[in-house]
């Protein structure tokens, strides 16, 4: 595959090369990943042609602000939310923690919810990163602090 670069320089040489590269899908899918400062998806198995609409689109609608659809998500009544990466966590009062993995049409992602209960009665704070599937319980004090990490907690597929 010819790097994005050189087929820049190339698309300038020429009316020939010019009309290749813009007629080449997979090419222009390359050059406007660059420009727009992203990577290909490694597990994508969208076809060059459809991995260059839903850049284009996702481009537009962050040019635009224009959004496909809204969605209201209800905050349970309790303690504390946080929000990382693309997931929303709320703990109720029970302490219970309700996760939702907020959809993405662009990026394929699409939307689950799942609750848990740690065994740790007392969370004043807590934190996440759903990349490492990590999530991370302080302790109310007690004139200690106890840092209680429940891997792999943030999973959808964790029962408990």
């Amino acid at each position: 595959m010819i790097e994005f670069t050189q087929a820049l320089n190339q698309r300038q040489t020429c009316k020939y090369f010019r009309n290749l590269i813009d007629d080449t899908t997979s090419l222009q899918y390359e050059i406007e990943l660059a420009i727009n400062l992203k990577e290909d998806g490694q597990y994508s198995s969208l076809s060059s042609r459809d991995k260059l609409k839903a850049l284009r689109d996702h481009q537009k609608a962050w040019d635009t602000f224009e959004w496909k659809h809204d969605k209201s998500i209800p905050m349970v009544r309790g303690r504390a939310w946080e929000f990382f990466g693309n997931v929303l966590a709320q703990q109720d009062d029970a302490g219970w923690f309700t996760f939702r993995q907020l959809p993405s049409k662009y990026r394929g992602i699409e939307e689950k919810e799942w609750r848990a209960k740690p065994d740790l009665p007392r969370v004043k704070v807590f934190g996440m990163d759903p990349s490492q599937n990590l999530l991370v319980l302080i302790e109310r004090p007690r004139g200690y602090i106890l840092v209680y990490l429940p891997t792999p907690l943030l999973s959808a597929d964790v029962q408990l």
